[in-house]
């Protein structure tokens, strides 16, 4: 919404009060959902999403996809896990013939629910800041 309302200068000026409105109104309709995704996590999963307080990145999307979407969670290993998700790299090999590992397959909307944890992540969690920083730097120093 920040980004609509960035752009109100582009707007008409009869129609500026309109689109202020429905910016509001959307505001709220959003702020709505995100409660009743919480009170569904927090009455339908027993629970099971208490480790979500522990990040900022993970917010009720993320935790709301995970429970539903991934229902292994707490009961299969994390490399399994990592497989079901599709980021784990599978080797592609046939007789004597090796081609480079690749991740695919797995669910696609807890995949991109992780990818946005992980991107919230390495803006606002020092420690992953910093790991990520280094996987950064370590690319560049390997190709220049």
């Amino acid at each position: 919404m920040a980004a609509i309302t960035k752009c109100l200068h582009q707007v008409h000026e009869t129609q500026v009060e309109s689109a202020k409105q429905r910016i509001a109104r959307f505001d709220r309709l959003i702020d709505e959902s995100d409660k009743q995704i919480d009170n569904h996590t927090r009455t339908h999963f027993d629970g099971k999403a208490k480790w979500r307080t522990k990040s900022k990145a993970s917010g009720s999307i993320t935790t709301a996809t995970l429970m539903a979407m991934l229902p292994e969670l707490g009961r299969l290993s994390h490399k399994r896990i990592a497989g079901l998700v599709g980021i784990a790299p599978h080797p592609r090999e046939s007789g004597e013939t090796k081609f480079k590992s690749r991740c695919f397959g797995g669910r696609s909307a807890v995949r991109k629910a992780l990818y946005m944890a992980a991107a919230a992540a390495t803006r606002f969690e020092p420690l992953i800041r910093d790991f990520h920083q280094r996987l950064l730097y370590s690319e560049l120093t390997k190709t220049g």
